[in-house]
């Protein structure tokens, strides 16, 4: 895996970031362009969740699908139903073209909804502590 640093990401505890979440995505929201605000739970396992924004401030959470982890890593039954439970659509990349786990917040008109969703993946499906240390970045998308 690349060194997250390189990449401009911070590390930051999860606790924080949870907190500064819907100030981030309510301020790229404003953003022109296509922007998705990454956080690595643990770089060496490649678990992360990301929220993807358009030009239009419509939110796409993902979340990785077991499709890109070694078979060590990889999330369980149990993780995986807890996805299920919080409204995400499992991995179609052949149907839907989603290879991860995906949530469209349509008709969500707050970055606070969005903030939520992303922590409970962070906190409830990867098990992470709130005082975690995660890896957090923004990316800007390339128009397709």
């Amino acid at each position: 895996m690349a060194d997250l640093r390189e990449e401009g990401f911070q590390p930051a505890v999860l606790r924080s970031v949870i907190g500064n979440l819907p100030e981030m995505l309510a301020h790229d929201i404003h953003r022109t362009g296509e922007q998705a605000i990454y956080i690595e739970a643990e770089p060496q396992m490649g678990r992360y969740v990301q929220v993807l924004m358009d030009r239009h401030g419509e939110f796409w959470v993902e979340c990785v699908s077991n499709h890109f982890l070694a078979e060590e890593k990889k999330l369980d039954e149990a993780q995986e139903s807890k996805l299920v439970e919080l409204g995400f659509f499992a991995p179609e990349e052949e149907t839907s073209g989603h290879p991860n786990w995906w949530w469209n917040a349509e008709g969500i008109t707050t970055s606070f909804e969005v903030a939520r969703k992303m922590a409970r993946v962070l906190l409830e499906v990867f098990g992470l502590s709130p005082l975690h240390t995660v890896w957090i970045g923004r990316k800007i998308l390339q128009p397709s």
